[in-house]
């Protein structure tokens, strides 16, 4: 299996998951969540790491535009949508966390 493949496969098992967060799927690997001034990601994507081993990368952002486009006027640059106030891997946000990508065995079940 292809890494797009595995990326796609959990985008759609995600999505029934995530929607009582009010997020929503924005792109394959790739969910937004709009509260009041903070817009609120989470991405993910797998890699591979040999024949039938995958690496899993998940990172958690948020954004506040109207603070993005402030911070933008003051560096003097122009507002760059794409760039983020916060952004976190998600392993900082596991309990006793400390490894910074998961691994995945294609001849495990998915």
């Amino acid at each position: 299996m292809a890494p797009n493949e595995l990326n796609k496969s959990l985008t759609f098992s995600l999505i029934d998951h995530l929607e009582n967060t009010s997020f929503y799927k924005k792109r394959i690997g790739f969910f937004l969540r709009e509260k009041k001034e903070c817009w609120q990601f989470f991405s993910f994507y797998f890699s591979r790491r040999g024949s039938n081993t995958y690496q899993l990368t998940a990172n958690l952002f948020f954004a506040f535009p109207d603070v993005d486009r402030l911070t933008s006027n003051f560096l003097g640059k122009e507002y760059d949508k794409t760039l983020c106030t916060g952004a976190e891997p998600l392993y900082t946000n596991v309990p006793n966390g400390s490894f910074l990508k998961y691994v995945y065995s294609a001849d495990e079940s998915f």
